[in-house]
């Protein structure tokens, strides 16, 4: 069975979200200041071109088109941020946290699938919004994620609205890979 969330649901865990990109935003700056201190020896690699993330690195190559133009790509130390939560025990929910920079500035997309089964294609709600938040411009809507075996990566492809203007659309398509826990 295909899950879905509506974008009411979705906006119900706004507090959430938003508690969660304060903590993210406060150590992006802290990460950010000691990366400018000792040169910037990230390990994540820079996406340069979109296509197939490889598995051996976190990686977000993102294409986005519409009301936000651009490319979501990879950037160090944003990766470290970046999550897949494989459901374990009595849990059936898939949670992808994924950042990365659109024109030099960071987005987060949140993906999630309610009755995950195994690697395969879902429904899952998607949620893109700048990071940290605050007051600015979030798209949410319904899509297709893939994932690949170990449920670590995979594609997305979605269209996601303004919950305030609906014609303000939004088409996400490409791939991600998250770190190993």
């Amino acid at each position: 069975m295909l899950a879905e969330m509506s974008p009411e649901a979705f906006k119900a865990r706004s507090w959430q979200r938003r508690f969660h990109l304060a903590v993210v935003a406060i150590t992006f700056a802290a990460l950010v200041a000691l990366e400018g201190c000792s040169g910037g020896n990230g390990t994540a690699h820079p996406a340069s071109s979109l296509g197939d993330c490889d598995t051996s690195h976190d990686c977000v190559r993102l294409s986005l088109t519409g009301a936000l133009n651009g490319d979501m790509l990879t950037t160090s130390p944003l990766s470290s941020f970046m999550r897949c939560t494989v459901p374990s025990g009595n849990s059936t929910v898939w949670l992808g946290d994924l950042f990365g920079e659109v024109a030099g500035h960071p987005w987060e997309m949140v993906v999630e699938v309610l009755r995950y089964d195994g690697p395969r294609s879902y429904s899952a709600a998607f949620s893109l919004s700048p990071a940290p938040a605050g007051n600015a411009q979030t798209y949410s809507g319904n899509g297709t994620l893939t994932l690949q075996g170990g449920a670590r990566s995979g594609t997305v492809r979605a269209v996601l609205s303004d919950p305030t203007n609906h014609s303000r659309t939004v088409l996400v398509s490409g791939a991600f890979s998250c770190p190993s826990t």
